[in-house]
């Protein structure tokens, strides 16, 4: 059965939540995307869908408890005696709200197109058994990315355990980071003439491709044989350190074999001299409050977050035994095989989920 939005479910519209704050207040506050405070007073009931109204439109959430909906954000509550709110909210997911945006610049939405909205409604035990499997799937992928974190906790506590607290608790000898590696910056000038609108071999590595001791496979440039050829210099090898200047300065990740001879675009490229320093333990000091609370400190820039090659060359690292460092680096390597066995586990777990969620909303 064909039912429109305006038929199964009511819209409450957002609010100013300004005379509603409170730290300790007793209902959350959302907007689109997520939390944003606490509230003395609610808007929406139990079991509510939240859509953005502006700006994040195609992100819906599902909230369990009474809250308070931002003036940015719909709740959408369903008729339960036709609708599960779960149904309606995985529904939500697979549907492409960015087709009814109003505006070009800033995706927005309308109450009156929201309401217009058809569903294929089936039978509530229909949807029960929907929801289970989606539920089902939805749990499992949630455990995983607990283990995921638990896994960041264990090699973030060892390597405290390992090399002490950020006070150098055991004492280790004390070097400035220009002396047990070269640093250098690339390239900062963006030459458009050197970038190819189509995926080439030389990729360009930026700071979105930096997380945590890993380099994303996603959001590439790419450079042009001319261009990679031009800016030899801001090629970067297996084991040197790619470190965030901008946006989140001090993240970093090793270079692996797989993006070797890439070149880097306004990051910092540091080759470590592998006779003093291991690349994995140079990576976690900097990505750890050892690193980050110079960086922070060195940190400059009012919208975004940015420091310099000079603050880096200049870091203060502590020198254990190159053995220790090496042990760390086996150790954290083994915990990245399990941490990629259970990635691997999600990402099938969410193509399954994507193929019913398509096989049941279309």
């Amino acid at each position: 059965m064909i039912k429109k939005f305006s038929e199964i479910l009511k819209i409450i519209n957002g609010k100013n939540q300004k005379k509603v704050e409170s730290e300790h207040g007793k209902y959350p506050i959302y907007g689109s995307g997520g939390v944003m405070g606490r509230a003395d007073e609610s808007l929406c009931p139990r079991d509510t869908v939240v859509i953005g109204r502006k700006g994040n439109i195609n992100n819906p959430l599902f909230v369990e408890e009474p809250f308070w909906n931002v003036d940015t954000a719909f709740g959408l509550v369903a008729d339960q005696e036709q609708l599960m709110p779960k149904y309606l909210y995985y529904f939500c997911k697979n549907f492409n709200f960015q087709s009814l945006s109003t505006t070009v610049t800033i995706p927005s939405l309308t109450k009156a197109n929201l309401l217009n909205i058809q569903l294929s409604l089936p039978t509530m035990d229909i949807q029960k058994v929907v929801v289970n499997k989606l539920d089902k799937i939805s749990i499992l992928v949630d455990q995983y990315r607990g283990l995921l974190g638990l896994y960041d906790s264990i090699v973030k506590s060892r390597f405290i355990e390992m090399f002490g607290d950020t006070n150098n608790s055991m004492e280790w000898p004390i070097a400035n980071v220009e002396s047990i590696a070269k640093v250098k910056v690339g390239l900062v000038i963006k030459p458009t003439r050197f970038y190819s609108s189509s995926p080439t071999r030389y990729k360009a590595i930026r700071g979105l491709n930096i997380s945590p001791f890993c380099i994303n496979d996603t959001n590439w440039v790419y450079f042009t044989e001319d261009g990679a050829k031009s800016n030899k210099k801001t090629e970067v090898k297996e084991n040197d350190v790619v470190v965030v200047r901008s946006g989140a300065p001090g993240t970093a990740a090793v270079v692996t074999k797989e993006y070797a001879g890439s070149n880097a675009i306004d990051v910092l490229i540091v080759e470590p001299d592998l006779t003093q320093i291991d690349p994995t333990y140079l990576c976690a000091y900097t990505n750890f409050p050892h690193g980050l609370k110079q960086i922070s400190k060195g940190s400059g820039g009012a919208a975004q977050k940015h420091f310099n090659v000079e603050k880096y060359k200049n870091l203060t690292i502590f020198i254990p035994p190159l053995e220790k460092q090496k042990l760390f680096s086996i150790e954290k390597k083994e915990i990245d095989k399990s941490k990629l066995a259970i990635q691997k586990s999600i990402d099938e777990l969410e193509t399954l989920k994507k193929k019913l969620m398509q096989e049941y909303f279309g």
